[in-house]
């Protein structure tokens, strides 16, 4: 039997333990098949593969707002990726939306570091930057949400912090958020 998990490969044969690889420095991706020698017979036998698509940390960081946050009307987050001036939506509520190029706004958001808060009749957006372990901006957290009587731009600041806090922990560096 072989069982790969992520960059955890463990072997065994005839029930016992025969190899054990744990590298936690592979962070490429591979490719699966059967290999053997020359003259040999070899039988493949009940072979399964379970496979689990990655999915990238900023994807999983709305993923996981959006459960937390349920009542959120959309989430989404922009970042530069490397080889474009311009920040694009890297994960989304709506993974349609994911490639899809940024605004000035954004741009402001991840170069300045600044909040941006706009409403419309029945929602406001908040625009909020999100830090690397630096406190660097690298990308911008659009949340928004529905609005109430006498929102104020304070208060729906406050309202979107908490999901920015959410975030914040998992996001090392620029790298790690497009992973």
């Amino acid at each position: 039997m072989i069982q790969c998990e992520g960059t955890r490969v463990l072997c065994a044969l005839d029930g016992k333990d025969a190899i054990k690889l744990i590298d936690s420095t592979a962070r490429k991706t591979g490719k699966i098949g059967f290999c053997t020698r020359s003259d040999s017979v070899a039988h493949f036998l009940d072979t399964r593969i379970t496979y689990i698509p990655h999915e990238p940390l900023a994807q999983a960081l709305v993923r996981d707002a959006l459960v937390e946050f349920g009542r959120l009307l959309d989430l989404k987050i922009f970042a530069v990726r490397s080889g474009s001036e311009a920040p694009s939506i890297i994960a989304s509520k709506d993974r349609k939306d994911v490639g899809q190029a940024g605004g000035k706004v954004e741009q402001d958001v991840i170069s300045n570091g600044t909040i941006f808060f706009g409403r419309s009749k029945e929602s406001v957006n908040v625009t909020l930057p999100l830090r690397d372990r630096n406190g660097d901006s690298i990308a911008a957290v659009r949340v928004v949400m529905k609005s109430f009587p006498g929102q104020t731009e304070d208060n729906a600041i406050v309202r979107a912090q908490p999901i920015l806090k959410l975030m914040q922990p998992r996001v090392l560096s620029l790298e790690t958020l497009l992973e």
